[in-house]
C-alpha cells in the first residue's frame, strides 16, 4: 500500500530566487511510516546573453531581408555585450531593437502579436541588465 506525503523539504527551498546558470535542487519527500524518497534535478536561468540570442533565434528567416537586419543589428550587438558581462553596453542596442520593432509594426512588417511578443521580451532582458 502506498503511503501519503507526511512532509517535503526542498533545497533550495521553494518561492527561493534562483541565479542565472544552473542550480541543483534536491526534495526529500517522507510518508506517514518514515519512508524517503529523495529527488534531485537542475533548474537552469538562461542568462541575459542567452536570453537575448533566443530573442535573435525567433527572428531569423521570417522577415524580408531589410526588417531582419534591422532588428537582429542590435540585437546581435545586445548579445555580445551582454556576453562580456557590459551590461550597460547592451542596454543601448536593445533599446534600438525595440524602437525598430515599433516602426516595422507601424510599417506592417510586423504583426501585433510579434511586436508584443519581441517587445516584452526585450523589455524583460532590459530588467534583467538593469537598464534605466
Amino acid at each position: 500500500a502506498c503511503s501519503a506525503i507526511a512532509s517535503a523539504t526542498s533545497t533550495p527551498a521553494p518561492a527561493s530566487l534562483f541565479a542565472m546558470g544552473d542550480t541543483a535542487v534536491t526534495t526529500i519527500a517522507v510518508d506517514a511510516a518514515g519512508n524517503t524518497n529523495t529527488c534531485t534535478f537542475t533548474i537552469h536561468i538562461n542568462s541575459a546573453a542567452e536570453q537575448v540570442n533566443n530573442l535573435a533565434g525567433e527572428i531569423v528567416d521570417i522577415f524580408d531581408r531589410r526588417t531582419e537586419r534591422s532588428l537582429l543589428g542590435p540585437l546581435n550587438s545586445a548579445a555580445r555585450s551582454a556576453a562580456k558581462r557590459h551590461a550597460n553596453k547592451a542596454c543601448r542596442p536593445l533599446a534600438t531593437f525595440i524602437k525598430n520593432v515599433g516602426r516595422n509594426h507601424t510599417q506592417g512588417q510586423i504583426n501585433d502579436s510579434q511586436a508584443a511578443d519581441y517587445i516584452g521580451a526585450a523589455t524583460r532582458i532590459r530588467a534583467v541588465l538593469n537598464c534605466h
